[in-house]
């Protein structure tokens, strides 16, 4: 059988929380001294990340425009392997865009018309907010009709003062 541990004294308590302060500082301070650390890593590279940034777009808009000006070198393909890379085009994921002219209500009045009600979405959903903030009306019966409970769990907590106080 193991052993069960047993539950500290209130002094023991004490010296515990006492611990649990002092490391708590400590750590706040080595995510403070972390922070510190990588705003000089941040700011000792973050001209040469921008930088080399703004040679790729500039080189990758200059492989574009040599790619639409010899649409003849890519034939049948959407690509091109070459030595130090590929280049080419990909179709990108299909959107849905509507005439500037239009808003998307009047779209939605279209859609229904011409095309039917099976492209249009209605959305239904359970305002948990509300069920929540009227706890206090709605009886455990009708929740419980419905599947639903309204739940609020103690938590215990730990919360060191971290400012030194005893000097």
């Amino acid at each position: 059988m193991a052993k069960r541990k047993t539950k500290p004294t209130d002094q023991q308590a004490r010296e515990i929380l006492h611990f649990y302060r002092v490391m708590a500082i400590s750590l706040a301070q080595s995510w403070a001294r972390k922070a510190a650390a990588q705003k000089v890593l941040d700011d000792q590279f973050s001209l040469q990340i921008e930088e080399a940034q703004a040679h790729l777009k500039r080189y990758a808009k200059d492989l574009e425009s040599w790619a639409d000006a010899n649409p003849d070198q890519f034939k049948d393909r959407k690509s091109l392997d070459w030595t130090d890379g590929t280049i080419g085009f990909r179709l990108g994921q299909p959107t849905l865009t509507k005439a500037r002219t239009v808003s998307w209500e009047e779209v939605l009045e279209k859609v229904s018309a011409v095309l039917g009600d099976q492209f249009i979405r209605i959305t239904s959903e359970i305002d948990k907010r509300a069920i929540i903030d009227q706890r206090g009306i709605l009886t455990p019966e009708e929740l419980d009709e419905c599947h639903l409970a309204v739940v609020q769990e103690e938590r215990f907590f730990v919360e060191p003062k971290l400012t030194d106080e005893t000097q």
